[in-house]
């Protein structure tokens, strides 16, 4: 029941499919604040970390069945970067260790450009 409950205190209904919501779960197991669906400037990304500049994605595998989708998505991931924001890529797997996950935020981070 406490995990049932902690659950619904996470819920957010900015989340448009079951991989983001449950990709929502590990910043917030990780002490970390994020916001869903944020806009940088002409892309909309999954989830922003509120505290660093790092962008946490969910990708389904169908993505990546298309080269066009995936030649897409290579493109918007430069334009985010030249941003200077930071990425994490997950997919279904990752969600389940969240030693790997803290392990990508952490070099995603660290990644950052110098910041004055």
């Amino acid at each position: 029941m406490r995990s049932l409950r902690q659950m619904l205190a996470w819920a957010d209904g900015r989340h448009e499919t079951p991989g983001e919501t449950r990709t929502g779960v590990c910043p917030h197991r990780l002490g970390r604040a994020y916001t869903p669906q944020v806009w940088i400037g002409q892309d909309r990304v999954d989830a922003l970390l509120d505290d660093e500049p790092v962008v946490v994605e969910f990708d389904g595998e169908l993505k990546y069945t298309d080269q066009d989708a995936l030649v897409a998505e290579k493109i918007r991931e430069d334009r985010i970067r030249s941003r200077g924001y930071g990425f994490v890529r997950l997919m279904w797997a990752d969600l389940y260790d969240l030693g790997l996950v803290a392990a990508w935020v952490r070099r995603a981070i660290d990644a950052l450009p110098c910041r004055s």
